[in-house]
């Protein structure tokens, strides 16, 4: 059986199935809050994330810095594996893919493979468990490689912010459209699409009931079902509103298995308190 290991960053969420395993290795994204650098998820928990947004801090985020990311190749690289597949967010909300890409062109580690997956949070979680389910297994590194592909091509994320404060703050949404769709009420959708190239509005509606109900019909035009796909549900400080989608999902497709996470930080940054989230993923690559 080939040693194989994963290298991620922290926008990876929390898994019991990847929990303090010792072939993972994570660069934490750097968050500047009123002026001060953290590391994600080493200085900066959830609990802090929140208390920030709470505070309407200024947050900006970066990528891991160049030292952190050659140290963690460099640790992986130590580990006398067969071969490292590194797997960032995606290239298209950050530069963490490229300063990977960068570290290695310094260190010249022979069996690391940097794959651009195209996608976040949830998605990337779902990789690295079946990557390790595959090694477990025997599986070659080109079965491996085939099921991530597979993977990237079967999946969706969309946002529910419940205000639209940060998102006008931060210049990713028109003033007048925001403070108009506020005025009326209006609920907005955003998606980012399978290998999409950023958040965008998916759609506007006049009640919640009809946004959810759109949302479903997304995910059965998909073929999402309870064998083969795993739905995360995300959010920051609204778990009542968590609860309730989960509710709907279950109504219209069964006993699939959801996962509660709180929305990455690097999102959560730029939408703020109360955002939902819903990932797709595909999880059986058939």
């Amino acid at each position: 059986m080939k040693r194989i290991a994963v290298v991620t960053d922290s926008t990876t969420l929390d898994s019991p199935k990847l929990l303090n395993h010792p072939d993972l290795y994570v660069a934490p994204l750097e968050v500047i809050a009123n002026g001060k650098t953290y590391e994600d998820r080493v200085e900066l928990q959830e609990e802090d994330w929140i208390n920030f947004l709470k505070a309407d801090a200024t947050m900006t985020t970066s990528q891991p810095s160049l030292k952190n990311t050659i140290d963690v190749l460099k640790k992986a690289r130590d580990g006398g594996y067969d071969h490292i597949f590194v797997l960032p967010l995606t290239s298209n909300l950050s530069g963490t893919y490229n300063g990977f890409v960068l570290a290695n062109n310094e260190l010249e580690i022979e069996n690391l493979e940097i794959i651009d997956t195209k996608a976040i949070a949830g998605q990337i979680t779902v990789m690295i468990e079946k990557v390790f389910e595959y090694a477990k297994q025997g599986r070659s590194v080109e079965d491996i490689r085939s099921m991530i592909y597979t993977l990237m091509d079967n999946n969706i994320t969309y946002i529910y912010p419940a205000t639209l404060k940060r998102l006008v703050a931060s210049g990713r949404m028109n003033k007048a459209v925001g403070s108009l769709a506020s005025l009326l009420k209006l609920r907005l959708l955003l998606v980012l699409e399978n290998k999409g190239e950023q958040i965008e509005k998916h759609e506007i509606y006049r009640t919640e009931k009809k946004l959810y109900a759109d949302l479903v019909q997304q995910f059965k035009n998909m073929n999402v079902n309870e064998d083969d796909w795993v739905i995360y549900v995300l959010h920051v400080e609204n778990k009542e509103g968590a609860d309730h989608l989960s509710t709907i999902l279950k109504e219209h497709f069964g006993n699939i298995e959801i996962r509660f996470e709180m929305l990455p930080g690097v999102i959560a940054t730029h939408v703020g308190l109360g955002v939902l989230g819903v990932q797709a993923v595909l999880k059986e690559s058939r």
